[in-house]
């Protein structure tokens, strides 16, 4: 889910709560549960709905630590 940009993550929450937008009403959170479903057979609709809930949940604080690194500036030093 890496794919979607970080400023678009954030807006989202599985069941749109919390005023996000609702993640499974996209046809592309249709597409994520079949390939999951494709590579993991025993895997529940419901263990797949818990990690994107909790991975969508994150997306906000993941935003924030992202913000907040330096930016490179490419005049690293190296040690060698």
């Amino acid at each position: 889910m890496k794919q979607f940009p970080q400023k678009i993550r954030k807006l989202y929450s599985l069941q749109g709560k919390k005023s996000k937008e609702n993640f499974k009403g996209l046809k592309i959170c249709m597409v994520i549960f079949d390939v999951v479903r494709e590579h993991q057979p025993n895997c529940t609709e419901k263990e797949i709905e818990s990690y994107m809930a909790t991975w969508l949940t994150q997306c906000t604080l993941r935003f924030n630590r992202e913000m907040k690194k330096p930016t490179s500036t490419g005049h690293e030093e190296t040690n060698g």
